[in-house]
């Protein structure tokens, strides 16, 4: 679907509003380059989520995620660190996040090699975080594992890179 214009997005945030959802949180002016970076692909991230919405209709099993997974923008907190790679050894991780009660929103935290992959890939991963704090969704197959191939619906459903993977193109 692409770029969202105009009355798309006004009439999404009239919809949303009567919900009692924000789609957009107040802006807010980053103030460093990885805040821009960040910025950015959280932006991405939400207009993923807005076209699936747009691009499906409510029956779609899919779309209840979505719609849980816009309040994630609301609430979540991102913290920077370094890598978690150990003995100068690359890592594949550039995310996680931290499940724990006495933070008062949710937190994501963000390795230096989050900075490093292409825009669309951080919003991927923004959503894959934020389905395991709004969707209870687990890491049961990632999308270069041959499991994943062989996930059943139900799976796909319950699987943090499905997840990702269908607010970031809903024809899959």
């Amino acid at each position: 679907m692409g770029v969202l214009f105009g009355e798309q997005v006004s009439q999404m945030c009239v919809d949303y509003k009567e919900r009692g959802l924000q789609l957009y949180s107040p802006r807010q002016v980053p103030r460093t380059t990885t805040d821009r970076v960040l910025h950015s692909a959280t932006h991405v991230a939400k207009n993923m989520v807005a076209s699936y919405l747009l691009a499906t209709k409510p029956t779609d099993p899919f779309h209840t995620k979505a719609i849980e997974l816009m309040h994630c923008f609301q609430d979540i907190r991102f913290k920077y660190t370094h890598s978690v790679a150990e003995d100068g050894e690359a890592s594949t991780v550039v995310a996680h996040v931290i499940h724990n009660h006495s933070f008062r929103r949710p937190n994501i935290i963000l390795y230096d090699e989050f900075f490093h992959i292409n825009r669309r890939q951080q919003a991927i991963t923004i959503l894959h975080e934020c389905s395991h704090l709004y969707n209870g969704s687990s890491d049961q197959a990632y999308f270069w594992d041959p499991l994943f191939a062989k996930l059943k619906e139900h799976q796909h459903l319950s699987n943090a890179d499905s997840i990702a993977g269908k607010m970031s193109n809903p024809y899959i």
